[in-house]
């Protein structure tokens, strides 16, 4: 991100929960924000967990989550769920 040029930057994570169609708000309130600021600076950050109780997703995706999440607590001992 530090050597990101242009006016807009996208970070995405790379499972594909975000789906394309998504962009065009994800950018219309980061335009907003940064309109707002008075220094033309906005970021948006979005979470599915938000204002919902549960998350549901596919039983491949909720293993394929246990894998990873399991690795990454075996190889660098984090107990963080969402790397």
């Amino acid at each position: 991100m530090m050597y990101s040029r242009g006016e807009y930057i996208l970070f995405v994570d790379a499972d594909g929960a975000t789906h394309y169609s998504e962009i065009e708000g994800i950018y219309n309130n980061c335009r907003d924000l940064a309109l707002k600021s008075g220094k033309n600076l906005g970021c948006v950050i979005g979470s599915r967990n938000l204002g919902v109780k549960t998350v549901t997703r596919n039983p491949i995706r909720k293993f394929l989550n246990w894998g990873m999440v399991t690795l990454v607590h075996l190889v660098l001992g984090s107990n963080i769920q969402d790397t």
